[in-house]
């Protein structure tokens, strides 16, 4: 990439970094709870992601990844082609 461009998905990171950072009436419970809950957060988020993933390599390839494939149904009266 030739140009800089900005990251969307460290906004949540910045934001509660800068919130702890410069909030004077932050407790040390306060800033753990806004951390747990940006782990929660990126942890959503990755899950999201690999579910996308595996449903387009799945897609793409024709699998069903996880679950067994219904078998095809071969009809006997028909030869079969070889390849």
């Amino acid at each position: 990439m030739a140009f800089a461009s900005i990251q969307m998905d460290a906004i949540p990171y910045w934001a509660v970094f800068l919130w702890i950072r410069y909030d004077a009436d932050i407790t040390a419970r306060g800033a753990n709870v806004l951390l747990g809950a940006l782990c929660v957060w990126y942890s959503l988020r990755i899950a999201n992601w690999a579910r996308i993933a595996i449903n387009q390599i799945c897609n793409r390839l024709d699998i069903h990844c996880f679950t067994i494939k219904a078998k095809a149904v071969e009809n006997p009266n028909e030869w079969k082609k070889v390849r």
